[in-house]
């Protein structure tokens, strides 16, 4: 299922008959009767009915199914029309309270199309700007938006065609309203040194206009090493360390990307602790060039059991236990020094969290759960 960022959420049968999939960030998914599209849940409760069954294929029919309706938890809701029945072209949105929103295109109906005004019922515009790539036939850049108040967002972009330059097609610059900008540089990374199908452009500098100056190093781990990531900011450094793929072995796949520890210069350092919770008995293996690694006969969910930081000689705990069905700590533990002059004392307090819902009241873990109207997926 992907996203309005982009982000994909990769689902898995449960193997019962509701939720009929999950994906490891909690989206759920149920298909509708007769082939009549599928009903998709957000961690927060939203309902996506998506029965808008779209080709995106081009020589081959590869249906998708695009969202006609959303609810929220209170039972509000917004309704998108379409071009047609078959279109992904969204003319309007309407909502329970009255409210709409309209989308104007050029080229209107072509796979070329691309938002050039948006209306709001209330009297609000915004416009939007393009302007082609130079070389290739039927590209368009976003170079502008305008704000109902009469500022603008704008955009520039690397447009060198037919070079190994990094980042190329990608934003350098980005200018806000009020004037101020952003301009970044590329570098390519190899995120598996051994394969050199996996070279990634990724942002290596960014400077504001008022002086400030970001740098971003990557150093891949190899052997069993993680992944680590160092940012120099105009505040200090801060280096991330992550679980890559040459970090994990079969069975500990569902652990690649997640962060295991952040240090803040010489003034903090966290480490992360991470347990797995079982969604699914399907087999769960890597997107990309690294699909060979795999958890055989299982997908897990991640959940933060620990997070510990460490500060001018303190350390602070917090660990989290007793998950229910939907991950949620039912017992959260906390301990760290108490002040006052002298030895440090250890202080431990532990809180149980009654009651749990499909809807998580708190999550330890990052869970992204947009309020889409162009959500998709593919069945």
């Amino acid at each position: 299922m992907e996203l309005p960022d982009g982000s994909r959420q990769l689902l898995t049968y449960t193997g019962a008959t509701t939720p009929l999939m999950v994906s490891a960030q909690r989206w759920r998914v149920d298909c509708l009767p007769n082939s009549g599209g599928v009903i998709a849940y957000s961690p927060d409760g939203m309902r996506y009915e998506m029965t808008q069954l779209v080709n995106l294929g081009e020589t081959t029919f590869v249906p998708a199914w695009y969202t006609r309706k959303i609810t929220d938890p209170n039972g509000n809701t917004a309704t998108v029309n379409y071009l047609s029945n078959s279109s992904p072209q969204i003319q309007s949105v309407t909502t329970s309270d009255g409210r709409s929103i309209s989308f104007t295109y050029a080229d209107s109906g072509l796979t070329t199309r691309r938002i050039t005004r948006i209306s709001a019922s209330g009297g609000q515009v915004y416009e939007y700007s393009y302007t082609a790539l130079s070389g290739v036939t039927g590209v368009f850049l976003l170079t502008g938006v305008r704000r109902p108040d009469g500022t603008s967002w704008g955009y520039a972009y690397n447009t060198a065609l037919y070079t190994t330059v990094p980042g190329k097609f990608s934003i350098s610059r980005v200018t806000y309203p009020q004037g101020g900008s952003i301009s970044y540089e590329y570098a390519h990374v190899f995120f598996d040194p051994a394969n050199s199908a996996s070279r990634t452009a990724a942002v290596s500098r960014k400077v504001a206009s008022t002086g400030g100056t970001w740098t971003f190093q990557y150093a891949p781990g190899t052997n069993g090493a993680l992944d680590t990531t160092t940012v120099n900011t105009p505040a200090g450094q801060i280096v991330y360390r992550h679980v890559g793929p040459h970090a994990v072995s079969y069975g500990s796949t569902w652990m690649v990307g997640l962060l295991m520890s952040k240090q803040y210069a010489n003034l903090q350092t966290e480490t992360y602790r991470w347990a797995k919770q079982r969604l699914s008995s399907e087999t769960y293996s890597r997107p990309g060039v690294f699909w060979s690694k795999t958890d055989p006969n299982e997908t897990n969910a991640p959940l933060l059991a620990e997070k510990v930081i460490g500060r001018n000689g303190a350390t602070y705990r917090t660990t989290y236990s007793d998950f229910d069905a939907y991950g949620n700590p039912r017992t959260i533990s906390e301990a760290g020094p108490m002040g006052g002059a002298g030895p440090q004392a250890g202080r431990t307090m532990s809180t149980r969290v009654s009651g749990s819902s499909s809807v998580s009241r708190t999550r330890p873990t990052p869970v992204a759960a947009p309020h889409a109207l162009s959500t998709r997926a593919a069945t």
